[in-house]
């Protein structure tokens, strides 16, 4: 019998302390396609030998919902921010983005893979952030609006040579800590596999600038400036996707930062 000892979170998805038997774990309920997201995401770092969340099978549970392991407080980045954790976060990160795919999919509510380009995806984020612009909630100027327009919508995306497993929302409060390793949790459903600068570019927005060049020294390479216009791209394009945040993301410092 699963007993619910506290709830964690409830927004997009549902997030429960349960016991079962003698074992506390972590009960999610969320869409459908969240749900089969994350697990194939877990399943895809096991097969590479990345240290992950386990999940569990049981009879009782519901289409919706995810049982997974329950680390001891839940002991995220976000609370440990130290040059080691952050090192560690670009190498697990470098390990992830190393999982490697022949064509770009989503993975859908029923399991099944829907491919598409790279360009079809990022179109589709720019009709979310072209009404993000339009009204124009972040108080830009005129001139700031024109450059963000045109970092944006002139730029040519390209189809990524290496097609890597992305996470889709890599921050602070979905990487935890266990024995002093690190594990990625709470995988993205907008896409499964694509290009790795995306993923990284919201890497950028979650730390100051000391952190992230630790961050980059952990990854083992630059990318940043590898191809630094689509870098810059993506790190606006993200920093807008996630505005409106809790965080509240620097809109204006970005669009001069680039």
């Amino acid at each position: 019998m699963i007993k619910i000892l506290k709830q964690l979170h409830n927004g997009e998805s549902k997030i429960e302390l349960v016991q079962l038997g003698q074992e506390k774990l972590i009960l999610r309920t969320a869409k459908l396609e969240d749900v089969c997201n994350e697990k194939m995401f877990i399943e895809e770092l096991q097969k590479n030998n990345i240290k992950t969340l386990k999940y569990f099978e049981r009879d009782f549970l519901k289409e919706d919902q995810l049982l997974i392991e329950y680390i001891n407080g839940s002991p995220l980045i976000e609370d440990s921010l130290t040059s080691e954790n952050i090192y560690k976060w670009g190498v697990l990160c470098k390990k992830i983005h190393q999982i490697k795919y022949d064509k770009i999919f989503k993975l859908l509510a029923d399991n099944q893979k829907d491919f598409c380009t790279w360009n079809q995806f990022i179109t589709e984020r720019f009709s979310f952030v072209k009404l993000k612009i339009d009204k124009n909630k972040f108080n830009l100027s005129p001139e700031e609006i024109k450059k963000v327009k045109e970092k944006l919508f002139d730029f040519k995306v390209l189809e990524p040579v290496d097609i890597s497993l992305l996470h889709c929302d890599l921050n602070k409060y979905n990487i935890l800590i266990k024995d002093g390793e690190l594990l990625a949790f709470d995988k993205g459903s907008q896409i499964f596999c694509g290009d790795y600068l995306f993923d990284l570019a919201s890497v950028k927005i979650a730390l100051d600038g000391e952190q992230f060049k630790e961050f980059i020294r952990g990854y083992g390479e630059d990318f940043t400036i590898l191809d630094k216009e689509l870098f810059d791209f993506y790190y606006l394009l993200r920093t807008i996707m996630r505005w409106p945040h809790p965080k509240k993301f620097p809109i204006k410092e970005v669009i001069a930062d680039i």
